[in-house]
């Protein structure tokens, strides 16, 4: 059994301003739209009597992108969720891994 490593960064900014959004029949306006990416890379060490191999498992990038939907004096009122993994399939040591990439996206509308 390995241990799978997952190094990670999660960075939030400023997107940009829409004067008006309406979610769940409720109309907002001056709505504030942030972004948060999630970067990572997952790895694996074999560990063996002559040497010491690193697996990537998956490439090194942005695994989550979600946006974020705030109205003032309301808070949080959507966001939506993408998540991509893109996994490494050849390895140092010529071995194919048997994985398909992955994509998710989630919408969601929350309850005024």
């Amino acid at each position: 059994m390995y241990d799978v490593k997952t190094n990670y960064t999660v960075t939030t900014t400023f997107d940009r301003y829409i004067n008006s959004l309406t979610v769940n029949g409720e109309t907002y306006t001056n709505v504030v739209i942030t972004k948060d990416v999630t970067n990572s890379i997952s790895t694996i060490d074999i560990v063996l009597p002559f040497r010491t191999f690193t697996l990537n498992l998956t490439k090194k990038g942005d695994v989550m992108i979600e946006e974020n939907y705030w109205a003032d004096g309301k808070g949080l009122i959507k966001y939506i969720n993408n998540i991509n993994i893109a996994f490494d399939r050849t390895t140092q040591v010529g071995a194919q891994l048997p994985a398909n990439d992955t994509s998710l996206t989630s919408i969601d509308e929350l309850v005024p």
